[in-house]
């Protein structure tokens, strides 16, 4: 409903076979049988690490099976 195609999480996840089940693609470094502190709202449009890469508005990420890319803004504006 909200036009999002997956999510990346620099931590962890649970509840994978009902992820799954949605077909919704999820990329976390772990998975957990129980979940975390909540850390807040989460912010639209902010740079971010991830990864130890820099994500920025704008940036492409790319993801399968074999890992999560990020594609810069700036470098598609060449």
């Amino acid at each position: 409903m909200k036009g999002i195609a997956g999510i990346v999480i620099d931590g962890a996840v649970r509840d994978v076979d009902e992820i799954r089940r949605m077909k919704f693609p999820v990329f976390a470094r772990y998975v957990v049988p129980n979940a975390g502190e909540p850390k807040g709202f989460g912010e639209i449009n902010a740079e971010i690490r991830c990864g130890g890469q820099e994500v920025k508005p704008g940036d492409w990420i790319i993801g399968d099976d074999n890992g999560v890319l990020v594609v810069q803004r700036s470098a598609r504006m060449r």
